[in-house]
């Protein structure tokens, strides 16, 4: 073997050691708590003595030098405690705690590297100490980054050896068709030589014979055919179920993260787990790692109450967060609940008029369930100050937008005194969809086959007026009909007929609506692609395809467009003159908070967006009053985002100011072409200049032309 071979064959070596200890450190993780809530438990025992003794001969066999003796010495705590029967005080837990987090920070290290935090000889100090006197040295290895860096790296999808055995049957089954398809051509190609010879020489009884070979040699062609497509699809199918992953590979690894967080917090909680073997896409899984996180930090930071106040409220000491997953037939459920104080309505509906999303008298007429949402809204908080441990007040609209953007929605359920329980419901696959297919305006467009209820067809008389729209009347009620050329900013479809087109009823978070649309192509299952990143900023497409004849397809995103729509109307913006000063909403595109705080303090209502894709979601989401952006932005930059406003037939009138440190001419004269209203250069601004203009683009209609307003400073 060449030195490079070696060299290779190493690296391979270590790669895979970095993954299996990881899955080890999962599973002494887990034993262990289960010995702090079971004393003695055996298996739990057993798996905890046998995963350290392993990892600790591998880490030696690949040369780990520092995880083998953080191994060696973590074994020696738990050999101590077999001795006691593995009843386990806190302090013992603790360090070997502490153990699992510097191995799994020694994990991530480069060779040579020595990762912060990671004192060995602290924690070998820490474990005689421990065990000569009982007593456990603090000094603990950060575990929520630990945590989220857990949840972030990638991990090896595992596949049950019997389906790869049954994949290569599959395989090896369209293989020998494929063949026999060769053959076929050739015998075809055969006979047709025949055929023509028999046509030169004119004899009709070798015609004859060829005509009936040729027939067999179709049917059995024929047979061939439709035996591959079957064949193909229960590949695909496979392929599907490959990507699979029981749901516990995911909630496994919270249990220890709400212990820390608890601990620091001076609570005592335990997690109830069900549902572990409800499968889903791994991508998924792997997208809701970090959201499933902001919940459980939610749910112990907000929901559950100190040890005094629940004894003083008649409850148990220890609260509980649940964490429990269902299959709900083309999607999967996975609810986080606790047993906490649970939201005040009455709280969420002042936190909501001091915020500035509304007015005192429209907060009083909202229901229960109305209030509860606006816990979703980014940046929302009933807290007066934030916590590191819950996200700073941003952690539920992070889950929301990750949520929406897998085609999935979000709900939220609270009793006072009783706890609160957050669940997202979320496409069991995004890779491999079954969508209904639809024409508008030239090009295709699919909806998740699951959320379309109905399709109907369009006649007059079923067509009412509703407020200052239309419904489609149904058998059990009306729903909204909206146009998709409307809500997609299409080109307007001439010579349109009722009869011609149909209706789509779509059905999502327990609302209704309905969609009215050109042509109904068919439904398809097709592999859902990611999007180009200038067309992740628009939150209401969640993917793409590619249809036969390699026709591309956008996947509509359901419950997005249910949220453009609303409760009944698109949400646009407030026309021009509409409001000013206090009232109005100013969507803010850069990432200085200097300016936001500016504006703020000018009693504007600032809606935050650190790029120009944010900026976008923001406004399919709420209606603002004015834009004001930077030009320098990752993903979908200043210009881009004039241009995109510019060509949106809901926001196009929209008023824009450019507020960036770039001044050249070039910029400002790029910035008006693109419909710009205003350019000011940060350099030479003032307050009062800003104010100003704000207020001059609010109380007037667009002006004639886009201008440059350093003269106004």
């Amino acid at each position: 073997m060449s030195p490079q071979d070696r060299s290779d064959a190493r690296q391979a070596l270590v790669a895979k050691f970095r993954v299996v200890a990881a899955e080890r450190l999962q599973r002494l993780n887990n034993a262990l708590l289960e010995l702090e809530r079971t004393p003695g438990a055996p298996t739990a025992a057993d798996t905890l003595m046998r995963e350290i003794h392993t990892l600790k001969g591998e880490a030696k066999l690949v040369g780990f030098a520092d995880i083998n003796m953080v191994a060696h010495r973590t074994e020696d705590l738990l050999v101590a405690a077999s001795r006691q029967g593995f009843v386990l005080a806190a302090g013992a837990v603790d360090l070997i705690l502490r153990g699992f987090d510097l191995i799994s920070v020694l994990l991530q290290k480069q060779a040579g590297e020595t990762p912060p935090g990671a004192d060995l000889g602290a924690y070998a100090s820490a474990v005689d100490a421990h065990l000569q006197t009982g007593a456990a040295l603090s000094a603990p290895v950060g575990r929520t980054a630990a945590l989220s860096s857990e949840l972030q790296r990638a991990s090896r999808l595992q596949v049950d050896a019997q389906k790869i055995d049954a994949l290569a049957v599959h395989l090896g089954d369209i293989l020998r068709l494929h063949r026999q398809a060769r053959e076929g051509v050739e015998a075809l190609a055969g006979l047709l030589g025949d055929l023509g010879q028999a046509v030169v020489s004119r004899r009709p009884g070798a015609l004859r014979g060829l005509a009936n070979e040729t027939r067999a040699l179709m049917g059995a062609h024929r047979a061939a055919v439709l035996d591959a497509a079957d064949r193909l699809q229960e590949l695909e199918g496979m392929v599907h179920d490959l990507r699979m992953v029981p749901l516990h590979v995911l909630l496994e690894r919270y249990p220890r993260a709400v212990r820390d967080l608890a601990a620091e917090q001076g609570k005592r909680v335990q997690v109830v787990m069900r549902g572990g073997e409800v499968e889903a896409d791994k991508q998924v899984l792997d997208a809701m790692a970090e959201p499933f996180l902001h919940l459980i930090r939610n749910a112990v930071d907000h929901g559950l109450e100190a040890p005094r106040e629940r004894a003083a409220a008649g409850k148990p000491e220890q609260g509980t967060v649940t964490l429990e997953a269902r299959q709900v037939g083309t999607h999967v459920e996975v609810s986080v609940c606790d047993d906490g104080r649970g939201l005040s309505v009455e709280l969420v509906r002042r936190a909501a008029v001091s915020k500035g999303l509304m007015g005192p008298s429209r907060a009083a007429k909202l229901t229960a369930e109305e209030s509860l949402e606006l816990v979703f809204q980014p940046g929302f908080s009933t807290r007066a100050e934030a916590t590191d441990i819950s996200g700073r007040g941003i952690g539920l609209g992070t889950v929301k937008q990750r949520v929406e953007s897998l085609g999935g929605s979000v709900r939220i359920e609270s009793r006072p005194g009783q706890g609160t329980t957050v669940t997202a419901d979320l496409p069991i696959s995004v890779a491999l969809v079954r969508v209904l297919v639809v024409e508008q305006g030239g090009a295709c467009f699919g909806f998740a086959a699951a959320a379309v209820e109905l399709v109907e067809a369009l006649a007059a008389e079923r067509l009412v007026s509703a407020g200052r729209g239309t419904a489609l009347r149904l058998a059990d009620g009306q729903v909204p009909l909206w146009d998709l050329s409307e809500l997609l900013d299409l080109p307007s479809v001439e010579e349109r007929t009722l009869d011609q087109e149909r209706a789509l009823v779509l059905g999502v978070a327990g609302r209704r609506v309905a969609i009215r649309v050109q042509r109904i192509v068919g439904e398809r299952a097709i592999v859902q692609r990611e999007l180009d990143p200038f067309m992740r900023a628009l939150p209401i497409f969640i993917g793409a395809g590619v249809l036969e004849h390699g026709r591309p397809l956008l996947v509509i995103n359901v419950p997005a467009l249910a949220n453009a729509i609303g409760d009944g109307r698109p949400r646009r913006p407030a026309a021009s003159g509409e409001t000013s000063g206090a009232q109005a909403t100013i969507l803010v595109a850069e990432d200085s908070e200097l300016t936001r705080d500016m504006l703020a303090g000018m009693g504007y209502r600032v809606v935050e967006a650190t790029d120009g894709e944010m900026a976008l979601r923001q406004l399919e989401q709420q209606p603002v009053d004015l834009v004001m952006t930077d030009l320098e932005m990752p993903i979908v930059d200043g210009f881009a985002l004039i241009g995109r406003i510019r060509q949106s037939r809901q926001l196009g009138d929209l008023p824009i100011i450019v507020l960036s440190s770039r001044g050249s001419a070039a910029d400002k004269e790029r910035a008006a072409v693109l419909g710009a209203d205003a350019f000011l250069v940060k350099s030479e601004f003032r307050n009062d200049a800003v104010a100003q203009l704000v207020e001059r683009y609010l109380r007037r209609g667009q002006p004639q032309k886009p201008r440059d307003d350093r003269a106004d400073r």
